[in-house]
């Protein structure tokens, strides 16, 4: 590629050549192509006076070896097409028939087991339930009549009706969530909690752990047995409620599967007492021992914490004894 020490410039001919060489793909915007001109032509002005033929070369050599790879980016980036967002959430359970915005197929019914991505609503009607798992570890559950914006894995926002979150025994620390409502955002620290928010009302109820709505005027904490209701005018009132209150009761029939093959028997009653808002006590340290040592087998889909417990018990040589309906007290069978 020597050229004449006369020659000032490259032939427009020559760099259409030049860039004809990258071979017959999609091209780049017109723009793009226009930048490259420029930065060959600019690199050939400034090496064009007073030099050698051979240096003169050189540098167009260069200058060219730069065009070629500006113009294979931009083929790259023209040609690549942006990954697809992953999935933040999976569908654990259904009861019912679920939307989920925007649809993608109305043909095809949404199933237990379908990913939710960020940017979609999912929706419940009047006689349907739903329990997602976000991509941490936190369980959160639909009641009737709920909208909920997946923004992202650590951020959703309630625009009406009721979720139920369990993110885990505080101890076993916690991954972050905001739920954005017509309040403000709530944010929990390991814990169990509903949120319901209709016409602008917004009421938290904390089961376990401690949560914080974030209000203009500051934020407000609500722990284990609290329950802040915040209106439209931005009032907020504060009330007590109890781990097995009614108004849990609907989270418990959409509770997600467990899986209770070759578990311990005391992981399974950790299970069953957490869920269904008790406190698990054996009647001595052996009988936990035992209990421990104990591994099941089998399946309890599609029961209720209660009624698996029940039927799990009646497999085993322990009961359950009390009187005291805020307990689950397990002891040795015994003999009649």
């Amino acid at each position: 590629m020597s050229r004449n020490d006369n020659e000032s410039e490259p032939a427009g001919d020559e760099i259409e050549a030049l860039l004809r060489q990258t071979g017959a793909r999609l091209g780049p915007p017109a723009a793009v192509t226009e930048e490259i001109r420029r930065a060959v032509h600019a690199q050939w002005q400034s090496v064009a006076a007073g030099r050698k033929s051979r240096r003169r070369t050189i540098v167009f050599g260069l200058a060219a070896s730069v065009a070629v790879a500006m113009l294979a980016l931009a083929l790259t980036f023209e040609s690549v097409s942006p990954p697809a967002p992953g999935p933040v959430a999976i569908l654990e359970r259904i009861e019912g028939a679920l939307d989920i915005l925007p649809a993608s197929d109305g043909a095809t019914p949404v199933q237990a087991g379908r990913a939710i991505v960020a940017g979609e609503t999912v929706v419940t009607d009047a006689i349907t339930r739903a329990a997602l798992r976000l991509a941490g570890r936190i369980s959160v559950r639909l009641d009737s009549n709920t909208t909920l914006d997946v923004l992202a894995q650590d951020r959703l926002e309630l625009r009406a009706g009721t979720v139920y979150v369990d993110a885990g025994p505080p101890e076993r620390g916690y991954s972050p969530l905001e739920i954005v409502t017509a309040a403000g955002p709530v944010r929990h620290v390991g814990t169990q909690y509903q949120v319901h928010s209709q016409d602008g009302h917004v009421t938290i109820s904390v089961r376990e752990g401690r949560i914080e709505l974030a209000r203009a005027r500051g934020p407000e904490m609500a722990r284990a047995g609290e329950r802040l209701a915040a209106s439209p005018n931005g009032e907020l009132a504060r009330a007590t409620v109890s781990a097995d209150d009614p108004s849990w009761a609907w989270a418990i029939q959409i509770v997600p599967p467990f899986e209770i093959q070759d578990q311990p028997l005391t992981v399974f009653l950790e299970w069953t007492a957490r869920e269904t808002g008790r406190t698990l006590v054996y009647a001595s340290p052996s009988v936990e021992a035992a209990a421990r040592d104990l591994r099941l087998q089998g399946s309890i889909a599609n029961l209720t914490p209660e009624a698996a417990l029940a039927a799990v018990l009646l497999t085993t040589q322990f009961e359950r004894t009390e009187s005291n309906h805020n307990l689950i007290r397990i002891a040795e069978r015994t003999q009649r």
